[in-house]
């Protein structure tokens, strides 16, 4: 589907790449960015109740300080990830609440992309169809740096500018689609395991669900 082909497919090939990794829901109000120092703002997104799991809305005041310690336990083992408050708290503080309710938990990796440059893994969905989310969005955060995603990133999908919601996507090799996600933590333990996920290849329409199925039992938070 995305294969990279000679000349000018190349920036075709960006755009659909940026697409790839956003959610699908449509977009209703639009989420504002942090308003201050700490301060962050989480707007209602108005989705259909079949597409949201609501559990209540992150506090307004994050922590812009410290890092925390997230473990995805899945069916196929488990991940770790550092959150980086410092330079994305709204995104940390959501990940931290959402988490906290047991939002995540028994949900399925809906996407994957794994090939050569585009290899990630997208969470995060309580309905896995890449339309659910919390009810909530709120805006961008450390869009700065070099175009691209490393190995070992983890950021926020979404569905355009501060559309952010519980969707999030795991890049398991260097991916060159745009900087238009919000980078939020690294993966620090697990890569190993979403590189056999994404040997094992993708199937369905869209060539872009995982064939061996990804679930997150849990998500837990600790501070590190």
């Amino acid at each position: 589907m995305l294969r990279p082909t000679p000349a000018r497919a190349a920036l075709a090939m960006l755009v659909v790449l940026a697409a790839a990794v956003g959610g699908e829901r449509p977009a209703a109000a639009k989420a504002l960015p942090p308003v201050g120092s700490g301060v962050c703002l989480y707007t209602p997104d108005f989705a259909p109740a079949a597409q949201t799991k609501s559990v209540g809305t992150p506090a307004w005041d994050a922590p812009m300080t410290g890092t925390s310690v997230a473990t995805l336990h899945t069916n196929v083992g488990d991940l770790v990830l550092s959150l980086d408050a410092a330079h994305a708290p709204c995104a940390v503080n959501s990940f931290r609440y959402l988490a906290s309710k047991g939002f995540f938990d028994d949900t399925n990796c809906h996407r994957m992309l794994a090939q050569r440059g585009a290899g990630v893994l997208q969470c995060g969905d309580p309905t896995g169809t890449g339309h659910g989310g919390p009810g909530y969005e709120f805006g961008d955060e450390n869009l700065g740096g070099a175009p691209g995603y490393s190995r070992g990133e983890v950021a926020m999908a979404n569905s355009g500018p501060d559309t952010n919601g519980s969707q999030f996507f795991l890049v398991f090799s260097s991916s060159v689609f745009r900087r238009d996600y919000t980078p939020f933590g690294t993966i620090t333990s697990g890569l190993p395991v979403l590189d056999k996920v994404a040997k094992d290849g993708t199937t369905g329409p869209q060539k872009d669900v995982p064939r061996t199925k990804v679930t997150l039992e849990k998500v837990t938070v600790a501070d590190k």
